[in-house]
């Protein structure tokens, strides 16, 4: 009686949007309930905000266990991080490469990225905790090398490839939020902590189809020792959502300690 007469004392039994809950069980997330409520809120402020249903990749790294941390927390049966070399992961620094040997990458077999009249772009883009001390400190790159983030050696730089072949560069990436967004009419932009550092033209001519997303590794040669606290794809955020995105991520990561 008394809970009919007050329902707003009343929890649900899972205590969070069905959408994280989800992902919590289906990717047997072990994070204590402070984690979970701040992904959470993540989620709810993501939805408010218009862009969560744009992203097709969200990887959070809430855990200390690589198999949990590996799941796409949008959609578990989808875009699932394989593992190569040496990783470790760490719920308060994410996943860190050793320089050598580790990396991770997933498939996104089918995913089109087509340019002319559409108006969405494809977006992708790292929360970097710590950048590494290697000749790359990579995290987005195309079986094509047609998007790729990459550090090329001395002086260390930020080496852009755009679909349309351009290798422009721009002063070394720190860390934060890292996003490349690719206008299919427009540009390609990449922001570092919400401020542009680059913008190129581009011609809309063809449909590019990426197929598979490296993290710490280019070309199997070059291998980093940055940590991440976040991967992502998206497809279609405008720029309003964009920045939304930054200041949600960005205020997640501070509750998580990062």
């Amino acid at each position: 009686m008394y809970y009919n007469r007050f329902p707003f004392l009343i929890k649900s039994s899972a205590g969070y949007d069905s959408d994280a809950q989800a992902y919590f069980t289906n990717a047997s997330i072990s994070a204590d309930a402070t984690v979970k409520g701040h992904y959470n809120t993540w989620v709810l402020a993501a939805k408010a905000n218009g862009y969560y249903s744009k992203l097709k990749v969200f990887r959070p790294y809430l855990t200390n266990n690589a198999t949990q941390n590996s799941y796409n927390a949008i959609n578990t049966a989808l875009h699932q991080l394989n593992y190569y070399g040496t990783l470790t992961h760490s719920a308060t620094t994410g996943m860190t490469g050793d320089g050598s040997t580790g990396y991770a990458d997933y498939a996104i077999d089918g995913t089109p990225f087509a340019e002319g009249g559409d108006e969405l772009g494809l977006c992708a883009g790292v929360w970097i905790k710590a950048s590494g001390t290697g000749t790359v400190d990579s995290y987005f790159l195309d079986d094509l090398g047609s998007i790729a983030i990459v550090d090329s050696n001395s002086p260390q730089q930020i080496m852009i490839l755009g679909v349309e072949g351009y290798y422009p560069t721009v002063s070394r990436f720190s860390t934060g939020f890292h996003f490349i967004n690719t206008h299919p009419t427009d540009a390609t932009t990449f922001q570092i902590n919400g401020s542009d550092v680059y913008t190129g033209a581009e011609s809309p001519a063809y449909t590019d189809y990426f197929s598979t997303i490296s993290i710490f590794n280019y070309l199997d040669t070059y291998y980093s020792n940055a940590s991440i606290t976040c991967d992502f794809l998206g497809y279609g955020l405008t720029d309003a959502e964009r920045a939304s995105f930054y200041s949600d991520l960005s205020t997640l990561q501070t509750n998580l300690g990062r």
